[in-house]
């Protein structure tokens, strides 16, 4: 269960920083766009519908570092 609201947290901090324009579209490393792809089924394990983590994702090209702060 804490996995599944883990997993639901981030998945819509990452559509809430997209949404406000707090996540940079830029260039980002092949290596984040990998995490980015292989997520996705970790999401969909936790409930979360692909279809609202494509459209989560779609613009995402590196991580927001308030995300990573957060999640330190």
């Amino acid at each position: 269960m804490i996995t599944r609201l883990r997993t639901v947290l981030l998945v819509l901090t990452f559509v809430l920083g997209a949404q406000m324009g707090a996540v940079p579209i830029a260039n980002a490393d092949a290596g984040f766009q990998q995490w980015i792809r292989d997520f996705r089924a970790t999401a969909v394990r936790g409930g979360v519908p692909g279809s609202i983590y494509d459209r989560a994702f779609a613009r995402v090209r590196s991580p927001d570092p308030e995300v990573l702060r957060k999640a330190r």
